[in-house]
């Protein structure tokens, strides 16, 4: 074979193989989204109350909203998303299921991986739920502690705590027999924001607690009271209640009746907590001492 021909097969051949290695360009996959949602986190039951979410890349998507079952989870309602601009929203109007329950929101669009949503716990309550909120808020203290709202809106008191008792008498070989009976009660103002109500309800809370040692009776909780004035420079029932709230929220922020607490002020409300927040919850409670 003559040399150039040779030569010029051998140049049609390398470029075959430069050719034949070429591939085209891969697409480049969609995104996977991402969406949040929210909602309010108690509602009435056998309400129907609205979700709502965002979704990072626009329309197209389909959402699901589902429910926790145990180990996996059950779609309750489906909804498409609509543009918002460049991202996506929706909106689903649904019945919570009684009781506490987690929901979530997963979304899909062909051809685009899924994205699945925050969870969230929503409570339902048959009664108000002003007031079933309150109530969660002090729920590991004040749990049987009679409520209502009934406090003027907008006036001086965002809320007061009651309490009052009595004892009958009877001398034993043991001494004075006393039978205390003692009632509470907590009073909020109405249409407080959910921080707000959650700090009010707890420094009502704290004083019951503060009260609770009446149990030891009633000389026991007049030296007490005494000694925390002391302890707070005056008005020691009032600024302990907000150091006990303070607390239990890390923040001195909605503090009424002092700007701070010392170590042996936190120290002291950390121990009520402790000591009295779990006991003695009913209301009236009665409770019998030799005195």
């Amino acid at each position: 074979m003559p040399r150039r021909l040779a030569s010029l097969l051998s140049a049609l051949v390398a470029a075959l193989v430069v050719v034949g290695g070429a591939s085209a360009p891969a697409t480049a996959a969609a995104p996977a989204p991402t969406v949040r949602i929210a909602a309010a986190w108690m509602v009435k039951a056998q309400s129907a109350t609205t979700l709502k979410g965002a979704v990072s890349s626009g329309s197209g998507h389909v959402a699901y909203l589902q429910v926790e079952s145990g180990s996996s989870w059950s779609n309750l309602k489906t909804t498409r998303v609509t543009a918002n601009g460049s991202k996506g929203a929706f909106a689903i109007r649904f019945v919570p299921r009684s009781g506490s329950h987690v929901y979530r929101v997963v979304v899909k669009k062909s051809g685009v991986a899924r994205a699945v949503s925050n969870s969230l716990r929503i409570r339902t309550t048959t009664g108000s739920v002003y007031l079933a909120k309150a109530r969660h808020y002090m729920r590991e203290y004040c749990p049987s502690t009679p409520m209502n709202a009934e406090l003027p809106k907008g006036g001086s008191l965002a809320g007061r705590a009651d309490t009052a008792w009595s004892w009958t008498g009877v001398y034993t070989s043991k001494g004075l027999k006393k039978t205390y009976t003692w009632k509470q009660k907590i009073r909020l103002q109405p249409g407080m924001p959910d921080a707000t109500l959650r700090a009010v309800s707890l420094h009502e809370c704290a004083h019951i607690v503060q009260y609770r040692q009446l149990v030891k009776g009633e000389s026991y909780l007049n030296k007490q009271i005494k000694a925390t004035d002391k302890l707070h420079d005056g008005n020691g029932i009032e600024k302990q209640a907000d150091c006990m709230t303070a607390v239990l929220l890390g923040t001195m922020r909605y503090a009424a009746y002092t700007d701070t607490c010392t170590s042996a002020q936190k120290k002291a409300a950390k121990a009520l907590w402790s000591t009295y927040g779990g006991k003695f919850q009913k209301s009236p409670y009665t409770f019998t001492r030799y005195e």
